[in-house]
């Protein structure tokens, strides 16, 4: 994305800086987790991009391990045409001007890279070609959903390139093997087009570092240093006042309060989250303060793992090939020099 000029946000965090203006400020800070490493790696090994062993070589033997696991987009039928991952066109620039329009380089509201997409016939002559975007997601939880305001946005920059009267999202759940497609085909007529694009062009340019709490902030990578997040208000005036400031901490006696404190009220913080997933169980519902959303369970898949005690039984020289890693450090308190 040399090419664009950024006015405000990337396209990936749209769905977070359409109610957050301190979104915007947190992520070029603090950049993406390593979920985000995870899939962007293993993407770009997948798509054959030529900076796949740049973006693999960041990553630790775990998470190469677990990345080698991941299957690719199943074919599926869209619109009567069978996609392919292999047929989509994969790791494509999108920009998007001031007035809307699609920009392959220059001055942009925002843009970023979609991960693969196709151009479908509709089967109304007067709808013409759809546009379909994929998007990649390590688990459902990583998004909103295909229609959230990221995929919204690939859609429309991938219909506007092409010259389409509609697009369609869908989003490839990498652990869960399976499609996610959006409730509707988005035709771009006059009223439909101008809505959107104002949520676009709105959520980019929300930069007024005003930060706000909400059911956003769980796709929000910068979270972690946020003190809307962090620090409630009914907080400010204790010992968890400095975290509210931002930048680091050089003052050992405080810093030292802060983690005793973290000690003393972490149990207590996970015996609260139990209580609630007990209650949860028991069909108490259990209502986010600001969300509304309840506490559910889902059944998940578990990754594959190596069973090494039938692998060594099967093959006992291979024990020859367990290595211990370099060690690790433990923060513990002990006596002051």
């Amino acid at each position: 994305m040399t090419a664009y000029i950024k006015q405000g946000a990337r396209i990936s965090l749209l769905p977070v800086s359409q109610f957050c203006g301190l979104a915007v400020k947190l992520s070029e800070a603090h950049g993406a987790g390593r979920a985000a490493a995870c899939s962007s790696a293993w993407h770009a090994q997948a798509a054959g991009a030529p900076d796949a062993p740049a973006k693999l070589s960041r990553l630790t033997p775990a998470e190469l391990e677990t990345i080698s696991q991941w299957k690719k987009p199943t074919p599926v039928k869209v619109l009567g045409h069978e996609l392919t991952y292999e047929d989509s066109v994969k790791e494509q620039p999108v920009g998007l001007t001031s007035s809307g329009e699609f920009a392959e380089s220059g001055e942009v509201v925002t843009c970023g890279t979609l991960d693969f997409a196709w151009i479908v016939d509709h089967v109304d002559p007067f709808i013409g070609r759809v546009a379909v975007v994929g998007d990649l997601k390590k688990t459902r939880w990583a998004s909103s959903g295909p229609d959230s305001l990221q995929l919204l946005t690939y859609g429309y920059s991938w219909a506007k390139k092409h010259g389409c009267r509609a697009f369609m999202t869908g989003i490839w759940v990498i652990e869960d093997e399976e499609w996610q497609w959006s409730q509707q085909v988005y035709e771009l007529d006059s009223f439909t087009e101008l809505d959107l694009f104002h949520r676009i062009k709105s959520a980019a340019l929300n930069t007024s570092e005003e930060a706000a709490f909400g059911d956003h902030c769980s796709s929000c990578y910068g979270k972690l240093h946020c003190p809307e997040y962090t620090l409630p208000a009914q907080f400010a005036e204790t010992v968890l006042a400095p975290v509210a400031d931002g930048g680091p901490i050089d003052d050992g006696e405080r810093l030292g309060q802060l983690f005793a404190f973290a000690e003393r009220v972490g149990p207590l913080i996970e015996k609260a989250k139990d209580l609630a997933k007990e209650a949860a169980k028991r069909g108490v519902q259990v209502k986010h303060p600001v969300s509304g959303k309840v506490l559910t369970f889902i059944q998940c898949k578990s990754p594959e793992a190596l069973n090494k005690a039938k692998l060594f039984a099967e093959i006992p020289t291979a024990t020859k090939f367990l290595e211990r890693g370099n060690g690790y450090s433990r923060m513990v308190w002990g006596k002051a020099k």
